[in-house]
């Protein structure tokens, strides 16, 4: 949720996984694209990314992580776009090959 370029990132794990991978505390948004936020961590400025859901878990697909579990942390209504929802989940997942 920090790394600008989060596909590469998610590619990385992928690569470099062995048999899965957690993300942990992912915060995802139904009917709103992924956003990007500027805010204050630890009195250091970062950016915050809060992913489209299903752009997401496309990309875990694309780079052959199967989800296996998604573990809803939090959920709220999106204050400002009726349809929409805000979660705090963490996704479970495997790898679909596994080279040796």
């Amino acid at each position: 949720m920090h790394i600008p370029e989060f596909e590469k990132a998610i590619a990385e794990t992928a690569r470099v996984a062995r048999e899965s991978a957690i993300f942990h505390r992912t915060p995802v948004v139904n009917g709103l694209p992924t956003q990007y936020f500027r805010k204050q961590a630890y009195g250091v400025e970062t950016m915050e990314i809060h992913f489209n859901e299903e752009e997401l878990l496309a990309l875990f697909s694309k780079y052959d992580l199967e989800l296996i579990a998604v573990h809803t942390l939090t959920q709220d209504r999106d204050a400002k776009v009726p349809d929409a929802w805000r979660f705090n989940r963490t996704y479970v997942c495997r790898k679909k090959t596994n080279a040796a």
